[in-house]
């Protein structure tokens, strides 16, 4: 079950935006406005208007009730997070960062599989599905979230190809509607045969793009009242392009960290 409330963001502080959340996020908010109520209360400063707010003794008013308020910062999260582990962990220290990693990849692997459709998963992350690939899902299960998108599994794919720098594929011959390019000047195989699974083909990750398009193109046509034989080639066809997509994202989350 999802929620959702008027709130200022991180991003978007100049009005207040529908942000979508899960009851146990609602409760916690709900916990934070009651701890923070008073000091709310009796704020003389715009930070009123926050939930995780502290009261600054520093600018403490003499013989006056107003006080100055701030923000909870992000460093005194973490130092209070510290002292949490600290008292359960020895070894292993995680980051809020990381709680939000392993949160939103158990989303995505516990809604594949139910077949929870994208556009919800979204909304109990609360974040866009490009968003999550980027930041916060960990890199060995981006196949699985290909896997969503696609509506195909991938695990039995094994891509031949590879992935090139994209100044190197400009000066080979196009091939497969821009997907890609082959690496010899003529093609030695039957035209019947797919280029994407022959291991002249070569491709950038400037075209994930273009292979999501061709995911949606797919999935689109695949909703129609086609063959039982179009049906098997175009899902067989997703396989090869979800595993392309899948192993571009991985490595263009490669280049990000770098």
């Amino acid at each position: 079950m999802t929620f959702n409330i008027l709130a200022f963001t991180k991003t978007q502080q100049v009005e207040r935006v529908k942000i979508y959340l899960t009851k146990d996020k609602v409760a916690l908010i709900k916990r934070a406005i009651i701890l923070t109520k008073d000091i709310s209360l009796n704020a003389m400063n715009e930070d009123m208007k926050y939930v995780f707010i502290l009261e600054n003794k520093r600018f403490k008013i003499n013989n006056i009730d107003m006080c100055n308020v701030s923000k909870i910062r992000s460093n005194r999260f973490r130092e209070a997070f510290n002292d949490i582990q600290s008292d359960v962990l020895e070894k292993v220290k995680y980051t809020a960062y990381n709680l939000r990693q392993m949160y939103k990849t158990a989303i995505y692997n516990e809604g594949s599989k139910e077949n929870v459709s994208l556009i919800i998963l979204e909304k109990l992350t609360g974040t866009k599905y490009k968003t999550d690939i980027k930041h916060y899902i960990l890199s060995n299960d981006i196949s699985l979230y290909a896997e969503i998108f696609s509506g195909v599994t991938i695990s039995d794919v094994n891509i031949k190809g590879e992935i090139i720098n994209e100044q190197q594929i400009d000066l080979l011959n196009p091939v497969e509607d821009g997907l890609g390019a082959c690496k010899r000047e003529c093609c030695e195989i039957d035209n019947m045969y797919k280029c994407l699974i022959c291991t002249n083909f070569v491709t950038s990750v400037s075209r994930k793009n273009k292979f999501k398009n061709k995911i949606q193109a797919n999935k689109i046509t695949l909703q129609k009242d086609i063959s039982e034989y179009q049906k098997n080639y175009l899902l067989s066809e997703n396989k090869i392009y979800a595993a392309y997509y899948a192993e571009i994202i991985k490595l263009e989350g490669e280049q990000v960290i770098k």
